[in-house]
């Protein structure tokens, strides 16, 4: 029977942990989330899906996985032409990895993509239309999660590229450029933070 482990972050706020019980007999976590119900519910969705052996990404994963790593999901499933692959590849490794990447796809808030598209990117010299082109892709992105059941909608949708925010106060800055799991590799000596486009490439279709 799933159920849950309430444990202490590092900051002394609550977490919780969802168990579930695997095809094998031994308990498995699915995750650790900021509430008790939202552990449970996927610690229950996790366990239905062993008895019913469904083919499909378990629950669990579907909680937990980044944007980072569903981008490879993404892109391996997603039926567009090569060139167009290959834009939205560019963009998210640039434009969405470095930045929010290791947030989680089920988590991550409308008001996170409104802030990534309105402040940050115009911040780091992104160009109008390299934001319009990355809010295209990971709109893209996120309503294939949504398709299937990796989140309940799709955060982009209404989201303006042009409408800033009067706070601008604190927001992460670019992590790491190494964070990009696409296969898209992208020279940072050659990156324009101007254009915000690569003026080298080296994809993978």
């Amino acid at each position: 029977m799933a159920y849950v482990n309430k444990r202490s972050g590092k900051n002394g706020a609550e977490r919780f942990t969802g168990v579930y019980k695997a095809a094998d007999g031994s308990y498995k976590s699915s995750g650790t989330f900021d509430t008790e119900e939202r552990a449970l519910e996927v610690a229950e969705a996790a366990e239905r899906h062993v008895l019913l052996r469904l083919a499909e990404t378990s629950p669990a994963d579907k909680a937990t996985v980044t944007l980072a790593a569903y981008i490879e999901t993404f892109l391996g499933s997603h039926d567009i032409e090569a060139n167009s692959k290959e834009t939205y590849a560019r963009h998210l490794s640039l434009q969405v990895i470095p930045y929010i990447g290791k947030q989680r796809v089920a988590e991550v808030s409308r008001e996170t993509i409104h802030r990534l598209l309105t402040v940050v990117l115009k911040e780091e010299g992104a160009s109008q239309t390299t934001i319009l082109h990355t809010r295209t892709a990971l709109s893209s992105m996120m309503q294939m999660a949504w398709d299937n059941g990796y989140r309940k909608d799709n955060p982009v949708r209404g989201s303006s590229s042009r409408a800033s925010p009067r706070n601008q106060s604190s927001w992460p800055r670019r992590i790491s450029s190494s964070a990009s799991t696409t296969r898209c590799r992208i020279s940072p000596r050659r990156y324009s933070p101007v254009s915000g486009s690569p003026q080298a490439r080296d994809c993978a279709s």
